[in-house]
């Protein structure tokens, strides 16, 4: 699944970069069946190679109704970490600050997807 899911992938002739990650999520049935979890993807767009991969992901757990709980990991060797926000919007902007995610000026920004369904691009929260 790791590789299928996160893997380096080539768009296809008529797919826009942007659907890549959602449309392997549909291809190979993947799905989150807890309503109160997520899975949050930051997926990557490399113009150079033509290929766009996940550059990070955490899962998002609704403690209650304005409490959320995102544990991720930073880095290999880095430990887990959990981070308590009001909302997505309020995640969307903490994960947008983050420029590593980011490429050269003027290439496509980072996409984010929320189940494998795609919310928009990155920057538009910064």
């Amino acid at each position: 699944m790791f590789t299928t899911l996160f893997g380096d992938r080539t768009p296809g002739e008529n797919e826009d970069p942007s659907e890549v990650f959602g449309n392997m999520w549909s291809d190979y049935g993947f799905r989150i069946s807890n309503e109160n979890t997520s899975l949050v993807s930051i997926v990557i767009y490399d113009p150079d190679f033509n290929q766009t991969f996940t550059g990070h992901t955490g899962v998002l757990i609704k403690q209650a109704e304005d409490i959320y709980l995102y544990v991720e990991k930073l880095a290999f060797e880095q430990p887990y970490q959990a981070i308590l926000v009001s909302d997505t919007d309020q995640l969307f902007k903490l994960l947008a600050g983050r420029e590593e995610y980011y490429g050269s000026e003027g290439e496509a920004s980072p996409y984010i997807y929320v189940n494998g369904d795609y919310i928009g691009e990155l920057k538009t929260w910064k």
